[in-house]
């Protein structure tokens, strides 16, 4: 069974809104069941039969004035933008994956030409997002390389940046991406002000108070509103007096 990326803001456009049931029903009967390179060879009886309702050729590239799919050789049928969208703008001889596509492409006699087919709509490609994430991800990475073995205050760290920390957090399994990130941002940064701590990886030192907490049932989720009164304020959260800035050891009984 194929499986690929679907537009969940397709229901949401314009052109496809305006459509009868029928035709809503074709645009996906016939993405769903193109190749991978977006070619559907059309059989009209089956279709016919899955959607309940007589469609044919004319009402299908009618669809949205013909932006949405184009008539080639062989009397195949491409939907538009399917390419871009489940594989990103350019495709690599260098990845397996993409070399089935130009292969397909080139097999379907639209290789050179499949991008001049314009789509005139933006294209939310998952591989772009994926793309943004791996560049957040490295820049973590380089952060990290900068101070490595390097004991730095929280002021200096990377993660000082909150919307850093959470986004950090936010990467990784519960418990920690149930954490309220102020807060040990918070935690953080009054502890090593207070007390001139320094440590190589914050977020490590991060991820140790909240696993702590989790384990000792105290762990300051996302509900939690942070109050900005100082350190004790933050010790509020604590009911049994411990908090993050007493006896705190890293989780290997360094303090």
């Amino acid at each position: 069974m194929a499986k690929r990326f679907t537009d969940t803001e397709l229901w949401d456009k314009e052109w496809f809104m305006k459509l009868p049931c029928k035709l809503k029903c074709l645009v996906k009967f016939v993405r769903d069941k193109s190749d991978l390179s977006g070619v559907w060879s059309p059989n009209w009886i089956i279709a016919n039969a899955y959607i309940g309702e007589p469609v044919n050729e004319n009402d299908l590239l009618n669809i949205d004035n013909g932006n949405q799919f184009k008539k080639i050789a062989n009397n195949k049928i491409f939907c538009i933008g399917f390419v871009d969208f489940q594989y990103g703008s350019e495709l690599s001889e260098k990845s397996p994956v993409h070399r089935k596509i130009i292969s397909l492409l080139q097999q379907h006699g639209i290789y050179e030409n499949y991008q001049k087919i314009e789509y005139k709509y933006p294209i939310n490609r998952v591989q772009d997002k994926d793309k943004e994430e791996d560049k957040e991800k490295e820049k973590v990475k380089v952060k990290e390389k900068e101070h490595k073995n390097q004991k730095i205050l929280f002021k200096e760290s990377y993660y000082f940046d909150i919307e850093k920390l959470k986004s950090a957090l936010e990467y990784l399994k519960p418990p920690y991406c149930l954490a309220n990130a102020e807060y040990y941002h918070n935690a953080m940064d009054l502890w090593s002000r207070e007390n001139n701590q320094k440590k190589v990886d914050w977020l490590a030192t991060c991820q140790n108070w909240i696993l702590r907490d989790f384990k000792e049932g105290k762990l300051i989720d996302k509900n939690y509103k942070v109050k900005q009164h100082g350190i004790n304020g933050a010790k509020t959260a604590y009911t049994n007096g411990a908090t993050p800035f007493d006896n705190w050891s890293n989780g290997n009984g360094n303090k």
